[in-house]
């Protein structure tokens, strides 16, 4: 889906980084997820969860100084091809010669069976 949606020429750079930090916001601070936080049960377990929220906004802090100031982009058009894709070749359709064909390997009883009939 990643190559379909980068090749939209409508969707702006920042507004496809905007829509996938939006996401992943969502999906960390859901009211379940935020109230475990906050009034979990375990106190260590809470802690670890503030831990790691806090990790994870550091990690997107440092996602969004990177996409303003380190990011670089190329004219829309200006790459003939996606970086690391696979060559496009055309390839002549193969089909195998009848001489080589095998016959379906069947059961004894059903191959007698089939013979008799």
């Amino acid at each position: 889906y990643r190559n379909q949606v980068i090749a939209i020429p409508q969707l702006a750079p920042w507004l496809l980084f905007a829509g996938v930090k939006l996401t992943e916001g969502l999906f960390h601070l859901r009211p379940r997820a935020l109230k475990r936080l906050f009034w979990g049960s375990d106190r260590r377990v809470r802690r670890i969860l503030r831990s790691s929220l806090a990790v994870g906004v550091r990690v997107v802090l440092a996602e969004v100084a990177q996409f303003l100031f380190a990011t670089e982009f190329s004219p829309r058009g200006a790459l003939d091809r996606i970086p690391g894709a696979p060559e496009r070749r055309s390839r002549p359709t193969r089909r195998p010669s009848p001489s080589k064909r095998q016959e379906p390997v069947v059961a004894a009883g059903v191959n007698a069976a089939i013979q008799a009939g």
